[in-house]
């Protein structure tokens, strides 16, 4: 968006808000109920293609609720996401209701398709609910995911204790014992599940002075990565005296990753044998070359599973999950050296000696590249929900307090934030 274009943005919202025009239903807007009070709606905005439109004809309808036009502050946003903001405040018709304040947020969720979240409540109590009244919001809007991850569940961000690993996943499912140094195991309600980041020591038999750890599984590193899944599992499967699970591969794509690492993105069904039925699958494998040395090489396994009759329902979660999931891979090493040089230790005071000294660009699943980077921009919505210091700083001011709100919420970091029309206030 360019200074020219936020200029002629401030301009027009100027006139939307103050032209008096006729006040449509909110029509295709969600609501969500809050407990504390307060309404909550979001969506697409039919028949508008810009965020001036889209806020606009949300406004409006306000105005027809409620017998007076908002009156909005200055436009701004957060860094790093297409989007548009502003506060607003409406005198009630009805005077001894008082009147009420809210916020607007705007953003592109495809090129033409506009959608929009309002939160808003008596201003007298606003300061206290606009927190929880945002995170309702932004639980269920994800306005940068676009129509892939359409009702998605409400999702929490996890990060595993020692701080080598963190993801995704919905409310009702629970994170395992055994995750840690990288890898997240996680179930959900009705079996679902998901390991991330599982490495499994291989030996490659054909190398000249293979190593014969006998922790290792023996099995050759030029197969294709496909059947290197199937058998991997098998063969881990067989050591650990499971039932012998039956795939049937529908997809497989190679999918790039860093350096000599080689991946494929999979698709298809299992059969766990275990009299349960069949299962969807959506995983990756990765692997590097052998080491030259002694033809060690480690695949990673990236796996979530849902049951045949839920994979409709819960297939945009699955990849939400395989998106959101990140290895802080210096933490890894860290922690791996730390046992390597440090054979006898106390497992937690080893953990306060690299928790935090390293902090490396995580490392996503590879082929989820573009849907990790959505969810990263989504993420940075909920910056709009203000820390109880700027609200402090916000209701301190006189007059009405929220249409100015905008200028201590930017002044608060103007590396998150930054004003929309640079040139100074919407004019009206």
């Amino acid at each position: 968006m360019t200074k020219r274009t936020l200029g002629k943005l401030a301009l027009w919202l100027g006139c939307i808000f103050f032209c008096g025009w006729p006040a449509p239903a909110q029509e295709g807007l969600k609501a969500i109920e809050n407990p504390g009070g307060g309404r909550i709606l979001y969506g697409r905005v039919a028949g508008q293609t810009t965020a001036a439109g889209a806020m606009g004809k949300v406004l409006r309808s306000i105005h027809g609720e409620y017998g007076a036009a908002p009156q909005p502050g200055r436009p701004f946003r957060v860094r790093g996401t297409d989007s548009v903001a502003a506060y607003f405040t409406v005198a009630r018709s009805v005077p001894d209701e008082g009147p009420l304040a809210g916020l607007i947020v705007a953003s592109a969720s495809a090129p033409g398709h506009m959608e929009v979240g309002v939160v808003y409540d008596a201003a007298a109590r606003f300061a206290s609910t606009i927190a929880p009244l945002l995170t309702a919001l932004f639980q269920s809007w994800r306005p940068s995911l676009g129509e892939a991850f359409a009702g998605l569940p409400p999702m929490h961000h996890h990060v595993l204790p020692d701080q080598t690993a963190s993801g995704d996943l919905p409310d009702d499912w629970k994170i395992l014992p055994g995750s840690a140094i990288g890898n997240i195991v996680a179930e959900g309600p009705h079996g679902e599940a998901a390991q991330l980041g599982f490495t499994m020591g291989v030996i490659d038999p054909g190398h000249p002075h293979a190593s014969r750890d006998p922790e290792c599984i023996r099995y050759p590193f030029n197969r294709d990565l496909s059947k290197m899944f199937v058998d991997l599992i098998r063969l881990y499967g067989a050591r650990n005296h499971l039932s012998a699970v039956q795939f049937e591969l529908t997809t497989a794509k190679p999918v790039t990753s860093a350096g000599a690492e080689r991946c494929v993105h999979l698709t298809g069904q299992v059969d766990p044998q275990d009299g349960k039925g069949l299962w969807e699958i959506n995983s990756v494998l990765c692997s590097a070359p052998p080491s030259t040395i002694n033809g060690f090489y480690a695949p990673v396994f990236y796996r979530t599973a849902v049951p045949k009759d839920l994979a409709d329902k819960e297939r945009s979660t699955m990849r939400a999950i395989l998106a959101t999931f990140a290895v802080n891979r210096a933490a890894v090493r860290r922690y791996m050296d730390f046992a390597i040089n440090d054979p006898v230790y106390d497992h937690g005071k080893r953990v306060e000696r690299y928790i935090g000294v390293m902090r490396a660009p995580e490392f996503h699943v590879p082929g989820f590249a573009a849907e990790s980077a959505a969810f990263d921009k989504d993420k940075r919505f909920s910056f709009y929900i203000p820390d109880p210091e700027v609200i402090e700083d916000i209701v301190k001011v006189p007059g009405d307090a929220w249409s100015k709100a905008a200028g201590a919420v930017v002044a608060s970091s103007s590396a998150l934030f930054e004003f929309v029309n640079p040139s100074g206030s919407i004019e009206r």
